[in-house]
C-alpha cells in the first residue's frame, strides 16, 4: 500500500510538471500569420470654445421624470371652465392667470343677488315707514 501511495505521488509530480510547460511557443507560431491592420492616419479630433446657448437637437430617452412640487388646483366655485391659458408641462409664475370661468352664470347670480338686496331694502323702508307712521298717528290721538 506505501508503495501504490509513493507511485500516486510520482505520477502526480509528473502530470504537474507537465501541465506547467511552456506551450506559448506553438501559440507565437500560429498568431505570425495574423496581423494587425491599423490605419496609417491620425485620428483628427474637432475643437469647440464652450459658449451658453440653445440646444436645438432632440434627446430620446427612457426614464421616470417627477415633478418637485405639485399643486391641486381648485375654483371657489364650481363653474364651467372658459379659456385655460397654459399647457400641460409650461412654466408658471406665483400669481399668474391660469384659467377663467364661465361668467354668464356668475353675472346671472350677481343680478339676482342685487334684486334681491334691493327689494330687501324697500322692504325695509315700507316697515320703518309704517311705524313712523304708526307714531304719528299715536301722538295725534287725544289724550283721554
Amino acid at each position: 500500500m506505501k508503495n501504490n501511495f509513493t507511485w500516486f505521488l510520482l505520477c502526480l509530480a509528473c502530470m504537474m510538471t507537465l501541465s506547467c510547460s511552456d506551450k506559448k511557443n506553438t501559440a507565437d507560431e500560429s498568431e505570425k500569420g495574423v496581423s494587425t491592420v491599423l490605419p496609417d492616419t491620425k485620428n483628427e479630433v474637432a475643437v469647440q470654445i464652450l459658449k451658453k446657448r440653445d440646444f436645438n437637437h432632440e434627446l430620446v430617452s427612457n426614464g421616470k421624470i417627477s415633478a418637485r412640487g405639485k399643486a391641486d388646483l381648485r375654483f371657489e366655485t364650481g363653474e364651467v371652465i372658459a379659456h385655460i391659458y397654459v399647457k400641460n408641462g409650461d412654466r408658471v409664475q406665483k400669481g399668474q392667470k391660469l384659467a377663467d370661468l364661465d361668467k354668464f352664470r356668475l353675472e346671472q347670480k350677481l343680478s339676482q343677488s342685487e334684486d334681491a338686496l334691493l327689494k330687501a331694502e324697500l322692504e325695509l323702508k315700507d316697515v320703518l315707514g309704517r311705524d313712523i307712521l304708526l307714531t304719528t298717528l299715536v301722538k295725534s290721538l287725544p289724550k283721554q
